[in-house]
Formats: structure tokens, C-alpha cells, sequence
């Protein structure tokens, strides 16, 4: 799976970093990136994961934890994860059905 990643690190929050995803698992994710994150610091991630039909995008957003740090790649145990969709995109679809 060849996607961005979009994280956000507890020791700089509102300072949105991106990389893109290595792995994923159930338990974990490795993202390559330029930007450093200690291991054991909070993070939060966001990876595009689809676009419906509607063109609603659907996102997973996970908080974890930095247990890894090499070179350019930061992986994290996954704590929380869900899905989310672009409400915006499902607002519009639905106000188009509504009128027609």
C-alpha cells in the first residue's frame, strides 16, 4: 500500500509533519519520514484509505505511541484506531438527491 501520511507529534501539537506508509498491522504502523519523533512520545496519524463512489474520502486516523526511531523511518504501536469519512462530501451528495 503505497499511501501519505499525515501525523502529528504530542511534543508539538498543531504541527502537522507528513511521510508516507511503509507497513501496517493490526498492532502497528512504519511510516518513512524526514521529520524525527522520540520513541515514547504521543502521535496521531491520518492515512487516505479509499474514495466511494460518492466521493466521500475515507480516512483512518490512529493514536499511538513512537516506539521506533531509524534513519528515516518512525514506527508506532497502534493504541486507538478508526475510520472517518469526508462529511463534507456526504452533505453534498445528500443535498444532491434531496433536489433531484
Amino acid at each position: 500500500m503505497n499511501a501519505e501520511v499525515e501525523f502529528e507529534l504530542a511534543d508539538n501539537p498543531g504541527q502537522i509533519n507528513y511521510g508516507s506508509l511503509v507497513n501496517i498491522s493490526g498492532k502497528g504502523v512504519l511510516f518513512a519520514t524526514k521529520e524525527y519523533a522520540a520513541t515514547g512520545i504521543a502521535i496521531k496519524i491520518a492515512i487516505p484509505w479509499l474514495r466511494t463512489e460518492c466521493e466521500a474520502t475515507v480516512t483512518l486516523h490512529i493514536i499511538g505511541d513512537v516506539v521506533r526511531t531509524e534513519l528515516d523511518q518512525v514506527g508506532i504501536r497502534i493504541a486507538h484506531a478508526v475510520f472517518r469519512t469526508n462529511a463534507a462530501a456526504e452533505a453534498a451528495k445528500s443535498a444532491a438527491n434531496t433536489r433531484g
